[in-house]
């Protein structure tokens, strides 16, 4: 049986994608001389980590499962490197619209597609029923 070995990463947001690409890059480099088979990347692997603040301004940094950064970079880490990679990102969803409360305190997401199109594969729930 082949021993799966998995590389671990926790790292902090220097204030740009490009500086945190670069890092990930020389630590997938470091784990295939380590013979490390998986490489684990943080959540929301290129963008800060906002969930933990109230600013709405961190619904910027979401970006579609396919076609974005995200999937660029987690594509070339494993292609480069001959890694499989997890990653995480903030999906923005096709048909999805930000709606901030004036002076922005608060902030949710409005469906912009009719009610008898739900998203596909995912439930369809009024927001009195995402909070039970």
């Amino acid at each position: 049986m082949k021993t799966t070995r998995i590389a671990l990463v926790q790292t902090h947001w220097p204030g740009q994608r490009d500086s945190l690409i670069e890092t990930y890059h020389q630590l997938a480099k470091e784990a295939t001389s380590q013979q490390v088979d998986i490489l684990c990347l943080p959540e929301f692997s290129i963008s800060p980590y906002f969930p933990g603040t109230t600013d709405p301004a961190g619904f910027n940094w979401a970006e579609p499962l396919q076609g974005g950064p995200s999937e660029q970079l987690f594509a070339d880490l494993a292609r480069i490197h001959n890694l499989t990679v997890i990653g995480s990102l903030y999906e923005k969803l096709p048909h999805v619209d930000l709606d901030s409360s004036p002076g922005g305190k608060t902030a949710e997401l409005v469906e912009s597609r009719p009610p008898s199109s739900p998203p596909k594969g995912r439930e369809a729930r009024s927001p009195s029923q995402r909070e039970g």
